[in-house]
This record gives C-alpha cells, sequence and structure tokens, in this order.
C-alpha cells in the first residue's frame, strides 16, 4: 500500500532534515517571545503557559503528553497537573543560599502511565542569577500558580521572597490546597477566558509552537518535539547511553 502511494506521488521517500533546539535556541525562542513578538494571544497566560512548557521541554527532554493532553488520549485531561508539583524551599548545596526546587512526578510517561509504583520524577531548580531569571523554571511555574492561588500557607508573591528554614531542618514544604489538586497547570482556552478546568491539548501547543517559530524566524517547522531532540543532542556524548534512554522514556 505505502509503495503504491510512493509510485503515485502521494508521499515522498526523501529524507527532511529535523529541526533541533539547543538550549541556546530556547534561551533564544523565549527571549524572541518577551523583547521582540508583537503579536498579541486572545489571553496573556497562554505566552506564559507556552515558555513554562518550552522550559520544562529543554531541560528534560519531555514529550508533550506528558505534559499536556496526549493526542492519543484525547479527553483524558490529563498532563501536569497540581497535585504533580512538590515545592520546597532548600539550602543550594555549593554556596548554601536558599533556592527554590520543584520536584514534578511524571504520571503520564509514555509506557507508564497508571503504574504508580514506578513513577518517575524530574527537578526544577531556581535560577539565583538575575541575568537568568527569563529562564527560571521556578519563576514561570509560579506565575501560573499564584493567580490560581493553589497554595495552602501563601499566595502573596511577596511571600515567596521571605526566605527562611526551621533550624534543623533542611528544608520548607509549601503545601498544594486540596481542592486543587485535580487541577491542570496549563489549561486550554474557552471563548476568549482560560478554562477552569480543561487542559490544553498537544494540537494546540503544537500549533502555538510552529507560529512562534514561524514569526521568530525559524526555517524548519518548531514542533514539540524540537525541544525534545534538542535536549537529546544536547547531552549526547556527555552521559551514559542507557542513562539517557532512561531519562527519554526510550524503549526500542
Amino acid at each position: 500500500h505505502l509503495k503504491r502511494l510512493v509510485d503515485r506521488g502521494t508521499v515522498s521517500t526523501k529524507t527532511r532534515k529535523k529541526e533541533v533546539a539547543l538550549w541556546a535556541d530556547s534561551e533564544e525562542i523565549i527571549t524572541f517571545q518577551w523583547c521582540c513578538d508583537e503579536y498579541t494571544y486572545t489571553h496573556p497566560r497562554i505566552k506564559m503557559e507556552i515558555t513554562f512548557y518550552e522550559l520544562v521541554c529543554s531541560i528534560w527532554g519531555l514529550r508533550p503528553g506528558e505534559v499536556v493532553e496526549s493526542s492519543g488520549h484525547r479527553g483524558s485531561n490529563e498532563g501536569f497537573k497540581y497535585k504533580d508539583i512538590r515545592l520546597s524551599l532548600c539550602p543550594h548545596k555549593a554556596s548554601g543560599t536558599l533556592r527554590y526546587q520543584i520536584a514534578l512526578t511524571l504520571r503520564n510517561r509514555k509506557f507508564q502511565r497508571k503504574n504508580e509504583g514506578s513513577l518517575p520524577v524530574i527537578m526544577l531548580y531556581e535560577e539565583l542569577d538575575p541575568e537568568r531569571y527569563f529562564v527560571c523554571p521556578y519563576r514561570w511555574f509560579m506565575s501560573l500558580a499564584l493567580p490560581d492561588e493553589v497554595f495552602v500557607e501563601y499566595n502573596d508573591p511577596a511571600e515567596f521572597d521571605k526566605r527562611w528554614i526551621r533550624t534543623g531542618t533542611n528544608s520548607r514544604q509549601y503545601h498544594i490546597k486540596e481542592d486543587k489538586m485535580e487541577l491542570p497547570i496549563l489549561r486550554k482556552l474557552e471563548g476568549n477566558k482560560i478554562s477552569e478546568t480543561e487542559i490544553m491539548s498537544a494540537t494546540s501547543i503544537g500549533k502555538y509552537l510552529r507560529q512562534l517559530g514561524e514569526r521568530c524566524g525559524y526555517e524548519e517547522p518548531l514542533t514539540y518535539y524540537t525541544f525534545r531532540r534538542g535536549f537529546g543532542n544536547g547531552v549526547e556524548g556527555k552521559c551514559h547511553h542507557e542513562l539517557i534512554r532512561a531519562t527519554l522514556s526510550i524503549t526500542s
């Protein structure tokens, strides 16, 4: 069947150069997005959601279905939810400076869905250098979480600047409200508003990224797999092959 399609010219057997966004490219895209891009999104939160998506996928090479609703699981409303987040304040191992870190459970990793006994957890760390705030995953996460009022203790940004941990402890935890646990972090548009309950789809994030890439001047389409391939290329030769495969959840 495929051969007939090729013979008729319906499909092509030519190889096509795949787009790759290394970390430097991701920084460039985010800089363009916030400093140069004149496009106005229907709702300003969408721009922040796209940025958080770009950062997490650049740092860890995630598949889209781990972050937003997979095209293969339409209607599941599954992806990153606030119940997957553990926010804590801890001393930096090298300097001792208190910094925020996010432990994020990947419940929707390919081949591991519903396998609660072995769910991987990834770490996201606050950038302490003011010149790196624009690529700080903690700050972009908080730009989404604070308006959602998800924390039990605080929801005023100023409270998170008061950094302290109790004597005799090595961290300070910030707990998520029980009624916010099932709330998706990246949510879709409903008309001109952000949905109160429904997650963004992989199709939507793909469209946003493709359009952003065009405005940014990329010759190749910017897709959700751009950042995954960029991560893979960035660590190639720097880590053990099996560790890379495990991090990217590659089984074949």
